[in-house]
């Protein structure tokens, strides 16, 4: 299958490429996208890139296939994606390499890419963000935050003593 070319933004996204990223990577095999709707997230609020929620419907649908996903877009100012563009494939490496050997609870990488000639990069994540209930500015409670430490104590024992 050729490279898929990265989307600027979540307005470029496609029924056609979301069936293509998910099939690329092994999400779905049959399956194919026919519609799907888009919550853009944290418009104004300080992030980086552009954050969108995308609920999918199938015209072919199988078991197991996503029926909510994040995706996580470049900025589409060229200097911001130019700057952060290790970042983000910093993130998408730590999806790749890092969250398979640690018993860290991540949301699964349902597809992945980035490209170096035009700093442009994409995520499309399993959605837990309706499970989490928390606010990136407003903060979490005492009991999000307790859960949050421990996750944080594995992660950092896993690599305990290795450079």
């Amino acid at each position: 299958m050729a490279m898929l070319t990265i989307p600027a933004s979540p307005d470029e996204v496609t029924a056609e490429w979301l069936t293509q990223a998910l099939r690329s990577t092994g999400s779905i095999v049959r399956a194919r996208v026919g519609s799907f709707s888009r919550e853009d997230l944290g418009l104004g609020r300080g992030f980086v890139g552009q954050v969108s929620r995308f609920r999918l419907a199938y015209e072919v649908d199988e078991e197991g296939a996503p029926r909510s996903l994040v995706g996580k877009f470049s900025s589409p100012n060229p200097d911001l994606r130019a700057v952060m563009f290790g970042a983000n494939e910093t993130e998408l490496r730590f999806y790749h390499e890092i969250a398979p050997q640690v018993d860290l609870a991540t949301p699964r990488l349902y597809y992945g890419a980035a490209n170096p000639e035009t700093s442009q990069s994409v995520l499309l994540l399993e959605d837990i963000l309706s499970d989490w209930g928390g606010d990136d500015v407003a903060g979490c409670s005492p009991g999000q935050e307790r859960i949050a430490m421990r996750h944080l104590a594995r992660f950092h024992a896993a690599w305990w003593g290795n450079p």
